[in-house]
């Protein structure tokens, strides 16, 4: 039961996580030029992104037919590090190390 868990919880923070990286290399490149008319629009602009909701087709475990899951940017952030988290905890509480 343990192991399945684990596996659950590293298949949701690959999901999770390129979407993530996706979203975060945009406002990253936008954030050094904060100083321009420009760059404060854009800032404005991304800051309402962030409250638009992102749908994402999702598969349940153990369920073949896919659900859609709608959350704004920030919420699916929190949950990819909520998951990345309960991951490294799992993995200091077992002693596991990756490969060594």
């Amino acid at each position: 039961m343990h192991i399945r868990n684990v596996v659950a919880a590293l298949a949701l923070l690959s999901t999770l996580g390129t979407s993530a990286h996706a979203q975060g290399s945009s406002a990253a490149d936008a954030a050094p030029a904060a100083s321009t008319p420009a760059a404060t629009a854009a800032a404005a602009t991304a800051a309402a992104d962030a409250d638009k909701p992102v749908c994402k087709t999702e598969r349940p475990m153990g369920s073949l037919i896919p659900k859609r899951v709608c959350k704004t940017a920030a919420q699916w952030e929190a949950e990819r590090e909520q998951s990345r988290k309960m991951i490294q905890d799992m993995q200091q509480r077992t002693g596991s190390t990756s490969g060594r």
